[in-house]
């Protein structure tokens, strides 16, 4: 029997040897639970979730992209959010990519040219506003965060 998880595929044995990665976040979920020797089902109802919501994040349908669910996760399989993700997080409020956009926020909503008589110049044209609007949207919907943000100055900016 062969258990593959991340890059490592232990034979029954215990010997350790080199695999192909494991890319997704619901292709490590689904390797780690079953490693645990839990049911979807199983898994689904210990963090809280239905086992079709389960079935979509493994199958690549759903991504799960609340840090507190990931938590659970990583906490009833018995791993580091960091080998269900694949790559190293940390929660900065103070600073990091999303607190560097956040200050660029801040100053676009915290400027007072307008108490000066300073005008922000012309407003983007519909068609470009809904553009902007739409790549926003689409990268808050797919859980990029840190793009979304560095989108949102310059779509205040104009408006």
């Amino acid at each position: 029997m062969l258990v593959v998880v991340g890059v490592l595929v232990w034979d029954s044995g215990g010997v350790e040897r080199r695999s192909a990665p494991v890319r997704s976040v619901g292709q490590r979920v689904s390797a780690y639970r079953r490693r645990r020797g839990l049911s979807q089902a199983a898994l689904a109802g210990l963090v809280g979730r239905s086992e079709s919501w389960l079935s979509q994040v493994e199958r690549g349908i759903r991504s799960v992209d609340r840090l507190s669910v990931l938590l659970d996760l990583a906490q009833v399989l018995r791993v580091d959010i960091v080998d269900l993700t694949g790559r190293s997080w940390s929660y900065a409020p103070n600073g990091g990519g999303i607190s560097d956009g956040m200050s660029q926020i801040r100053k676009v909503f915290t400027r007072y040219d307008h108490l000066l008589g300073v005008r922000a110049g012309g407003g983007p044209s519909l068609p470009d506003l809904r553009g902007r609007v739409s790549r926003v949207h689409r990268a808050y919907q797919a859980a990029r965060y840190d793009e979304a943000i560095a989108l949102m100055p310059d779509l205040l900016v104009g408006v």
